[in-house]
């Protein structure tokens, strides 16, 4: 079995994880794969680095663009693998990864992606995990829900039935996208042997609540309940804030009440 598979690492000033990215993505055990790094113009020493294994890096290039969402479609414009995976300068792959999700969707040409398990680092210390599952259009649509986009390998063709990211969203992105992909009916499986790992403090965190907005307009462009959508960003934004003040456990169990007493009196769109 040969599929080609085009992993895109999107970056900018990322000097410090880049090079731990980059060898992660070559470390796949997938033969066929093609590797595409587009950077932002970094002024930090990144691009010293991406030319240490240019001759491994199919296509590369250095220069101003308009944003995450922007630099993700360069990279799909220039992929030309079958299945397509992103892996930013923050985030790195467990070695059979590629191999494994290439396995499944070629065992089922229904499914559009596969994704997994999503471990949570700081300082290269694992902090906590998010537990992909099978099950996961059950808390999909108001959030990610139990859909890990950083393990994702998807279909390439995909892009030409949906389009791509669409660069008026900074931050959620991958959010809208996701829910526009399962608007055209397409969906996607879980297996627990893809790793992803990923290190915190990346923009979603450092701007968080700007993170929650986009992804509230997200779900509203898709349809969701107004009310369903104010209550649950507002929920959510609750529970930033007092993560962002260190309260994390009394943030969870804070908002796991509110949500019950609220949402679950509201009536599904």
């Amino acid at each position: 079995m040969s599929a080609r598979v085009s992993i895109v690492t999107v970056c900018y000033n990322a000097a410090e994880t880049l090079e731990r990215t980059i060898q992660a993505v070559l470390a796949q055990t997938w033969s066929d794969l093609e590797y595409i790094v587009i950077d932002g113009g970094s002024s930090d020493g990144s691009v010293d680095i991406i030319r240490r294994y240019q001759d491994r890096i199919a296509f590369w290039v250095s220069e101003k663009d308009g944003g995450i969402s922007d630099a993700f479609n360069k990279g799909v414009r220039h992929a030309t693998g079958k299945y397509v995976s992103f892996v930013n300068a923050d985030d790195w792959p467990e070695p059979a990864n590629v191999a494994v999700a290439v396995e499944r969707l070629e065992a089922h040409p229904e499914a559009a992606f596969a994704y997994g398990d999503l471990t949570v680092h700081r300082r290269g210390t694992p902090v906590y995990r998010y537990d992909g599952a099978a099950n996961y259009m059950e808390g999909f649509g108001l959030s990610m829900g139990r859909l890990n986009h950083p393990t994702m390998i998807c279909r390439r063709d995909v892009f030409d039935a949906i389009g791509l990211f669409d660069t008026s969203y900074r931050i959620a992105m991958d959010f809208d996208w996701l829910l526009r992909l399962h608007k055209a009916g397409f969906r996607g499986l879980y297996d627990r042997r893809i790793q992803g790992h990923m290190e915190t403090g990346g923009v979603s965190v450092r701007l968080m609540l700007q993170a929650l907005s986009e992804t509230r307009d997200a779900a509203l462009a898709a349809g969701q309940s107004h009310r369903r959508v104010w209550l649950h960003f507002r929920i959510a934004r609750l529970k930033a804030r007092l993560r962002l003040f260190g309260e994390t456990a009394i943030s969870h169990a804070l908002v796991q009440r509110m949500r019950r007493h609220l949402l679950g009196s509201v009536t599904a769109p």
